[in-house]
């Protein structure tokens, strides 16, 4: 069975990561979608991959560092990302 041209431009992985925020509690998506950032998983709504969260934590960094550096990120999108890593 062939799959339609259309049905491989988007990818969304939900990540088993529940989070709290100011609307109450909601689930933060890992997306892939080969128009934005090559294909590489990102935070749902943001151009800041998984790989570059992952890399910053290795690095050292803490999460309250990350979110400093890049304040369109949420606690929650991290915590998406290191589950959506886990279960890879």
């Amino acid at each position: 069975m062939a799959l339609a041209a259309d049905s491989l431009k988007k990818t969304v992985v939900r990540a088993p990561v529940m989070a709290l925020n100011s609307i109450g509690v909601g689930q933060v998506m890992i997306v892939a979608n080969r128009k934005i950032m090559m294909g590489k998983p990102t935070v749902a709504g943001i151009r800041i991959t998984v790989e570059l969260i992952l890399e910053k934590l290795a690095g050292g960094q803490t999460i309250d560092q990350i979110l400093k550096s890049h304040p369109s990120l949420t606690e929650a999108g991290v915590r998406a990302a290191i589950g959506f890593a886990a279960k890879s």
